[in-house]
């Protein structure tokens, strides 16, 4: 029911879906969801000391995790870079770079991240008086770029192409410090593996000393470059999130996956009531009509 891979430098956990269980087992549909909760709760616990003893940081109150953001623009990135925005107090943002994947092979670029950012602009206003954090426009442009979006470097292995993705990734790499760099890939992670390709070529002492404190957190592998990370670079830890069924996976608006824990808090009735109507053009820009976000479990369990 449940497959634990566990990688030199990374884990990874796939719970196959519950349906299918049901289907091999002729086991009744609660006995499943509660056998599948206790084996979760487990898999969850053996995850985590996993990641304390590989060198986890527990971050203070004063302190803020340093944190680089990639992602393909598919419209459950763009949901996530929406709520993204709402919790960037709480996060040492050092980049924003579009790249592209599997499922959006051309990438979308830049236009509509400064859409994005242009709403926030009209609350930000709004949010500073409950967080004085919130980083400004002009800020989050500067630290904005475009990585590799070309679709012919969605194979292989690096090193691939040069970008100003690559470029921003290598320069946190030479500054950094005492601090963890967590990577977040929500697409594809050619850029990423460009850069650390560069970084060991061009900085191999730097690399030597600095390869561990990486923490790149992926939504899956939307590349072969994830694979190619992972037998090629076991200094850097990988966490590949894949297993979705229960809470992103693309819920249908219209026909909802029967064993969906939450449908009212995934339906299109509450999303519009508390996020698309009445809640500031940065809720109404929101692009889905239901709940079905991509890209933040790479960066929720950072957050305070």
């Amino acid at each position: 029911m449940v497959d634990i891979n566990l990688y030199p430098n990374s884990f990874r956990i796939n719970v196959r879906y519950i349906n299918q269980i049901k289907k091999r087992r002729g086991l009744p549909f609660k006995m499943i969801r509660k056998v599948a909760s206790i084996i979760m709760n487990k898999v969850l616990f053996v995850a985590t000391l996993f990641m304390l003893f590989a060198g986890t940081k527990a971050y203070s109150q004063n302190e803020k995790p340093r944190i680089i953001i990639t992602q393909d623009g598919e419209v459950d990135d763009r949901s996530s870079f929406m709520r993204f925005l709402l919790y960037t107090p709480d996060i040492d943002l050092r980049g924003i770079i579009a790249t592209n994947s599997k499922w959006q092979k051309n990438g979308h670029g830049l236009g509509w991240i400064n859409e994005a950012y242009g709403l926030y602009g009209q609350v930000r206003n709004n949010l500073l008086l409950h967080n004085s954090d919130y980083p400004t426009v002009a800020f989050l442009q500067s630290i904005t770029v475009l990585g590799n979006e070309d679709s012919e470097h969605l194979t292989g292995a690096p090193p691939y192409a040069d970008s100003e993705g690559a470029d921003l990734i290598i320069k946190e790499l030479l500054n950094l410090e005492d601090n963890l760099l967590h990577i977040n890939c929500w697409g594809g992670i050619n850029t990423v593996a460009h850069a650390l390709w560069k970084f060991r070529k061009n900085y191999p002492a730097e690399y030597a000393k600095k390869a561990a404190k990486v923490r790149l957190i992926t939504i899956d592998f939307q590349d072969e470059a994830g694979d190619w990370i992972v037998k090629n670079m076991p200094q850097i830890r990988i966490i590949r999130n894949n297993a979705f069924h229960m809470t992103w996976n693309y819920h249908s608006i219209d026909n909802p996956l029967p064993h969906n824990p939450y449908p009212n808090l995934m339906s299109k009735k509450w999303l519009y009531e508390n996020v698309k109507t009445n809640h500031g053009p940065l809720g109404a820009w929101y692009p889905q009509d239901n709940i079905s976000e991509g890209g933040h479990t790479g960066f929720l369990k950072l957050c305070k």
